[in-house]
């Protein structure tokens, strides 16, 4: 790749590791099911995105610059779920071995999450060895379209999730209940909109291209 293209992944790289802390505040209010707050950090950070990348490419600017902005937007997104975590737990530096047996416990859960996102990704990484930086990037928009439609159900499980979790030792069907109620929920919001991007699936595809 150009000097460009590894200037971009340094500066995105850089952004991810205020995403990480973001993502461990999110699942800590996740477990106590107060997700107004990571919600509003989330919001925040795609209206300071919008607005300021809107500015910028009509003042000429270029990728670079648009990195800079989405990393500007991770930071501002961190410090707003920290500063309303302040008000549920106090943030100390220590090292706790009794993780470690947690960390093994949950090795599963890690391969898991990592296989996925390879095999989530996989497709970009081949793309790039076979066409020019250009065409990855097509394809790359093209793929945010599929995350924006995704969005939905994956707040919906970060949502629901911690319920199953509380209702699991539950005896009086109340687990089954909310698990059929949510699938119910998924199919009703899901049939149409899969049914809607299939009859503009063209439409779509011309738009991206």
């Amino acid at each position: 790749y150009s000097e460009h293209v590894h200037l971009l992944i340094l500066i995105l790289a850089f952004g991810k590791l205020f995403e990480g802390g973001s993502s461990a505040l999110f699942a800590y209010f996740q477990g106590i099911e107060r997700m107004e707050y990571p919600s509003l950090g989330s919001i925040v950070e795609r209206i300071f995105i919008a607005l300021f990348s809107i500015g910028a490419l009509l003042m000429g600017a270029d990728s670079i610059v648009m990195a800079i902005i989405i990393t500007v937007g991770a930071i501002i997104h961190l410090l707003i779920v920290l500063w309303y975590s302040r008000r549920f737990v106090t943030l100390t530096l220590n090292i706790d071995f009794k993780a470690l047996k947690l960390l093994r416990s949950a090795m599963p859960y890690f391969l898991f999450s990592l296989f996925s996102v390879i095999y989530y990704r996989v497709d970009a990484i081949m793309l790039s060895a076979m066409v020019p930086e250009e065409v990855t990037g097509w394809y790359g928009g093209a793929y945010r379209f599929f995350d924006i439609v995704m969005m939905l159900p994956i707040l919906y499980k970060a949502v629901i999730f911690p319920v199953f979790a509380k209702l699991w030792k539950n005896k009086d069907g109340a687990l089954e209940n909310t698990l059929g109620k949510s699938l119910k929920l998924i199919i009703i919001l899901g049939v149409p909109s899969a049914a809607l991007i299939f009859i503009f699936a063209a439409d779509i595809i011309h738009f991206f291209w």
